[in-house]
């Protein structure tokens, strides 16, 4: 039997103002679920993508609002197609809709309401193979 990897997964803090705010977004606008929470503490999940939000202050070595985290998913625009109704609810300099980077990548971004600069994206072109790999059995 190969031996199992020990590493799991990268889950991203994000510095965030009140949390419940913060939960309320990442839960109803961005569809994820809220596992754990408690003592200024939440850990949410979508598919096996989670976030760790950290409620703090403004005098923290990096306020809320100064993170940048991505992540990539398998289809931009369907994605982005199931969560415009949510999206249009936000101002509209917090949303940039699906465009294609010069990097090989299909992306779009929402900022949290702290700022926090969410991405999603998949890549297209030559890149658009880069996660097959991880299907394989």
């Amino acid at each position: 039997m190969a031996a199992r990897s020990n590493l799991i997964q990268v889950t991203p803090f994000l510095g965030v103002g009140p949390i419940e705010r913060s939960i309320a977004f990442y839960r109803d606008v961005l569809g994820f679920t809220l596992y754990v929470q408690g003592g200024g503490y939440a850990y949410l999940e979508r598919d096996r993508v989670a976030v760790r939000l950290l409620e703090l202050d403004g005098g923290a070595p990096h306020p809320p609002g100064c993170s940048h985290i991505y992540i990539d998913v398998r289809d931009c625009d369907a994605l982005f197609a199931e969560l415009e109704p949510q999206l249009r609810a936000l101002p509209a300099d917090r949303v940039r809709g699906p465009a294609d980077a010069v990097y090989g990548q299909r992306e779009f971004s929402v900022r949290d309401p702290d700022g926090n600069l969410v991405m999603f994206g998949q890549g297209i072109g030559d890149n658009a193979s880069q996660w097959d790999y991880r299907d394989r059995d």
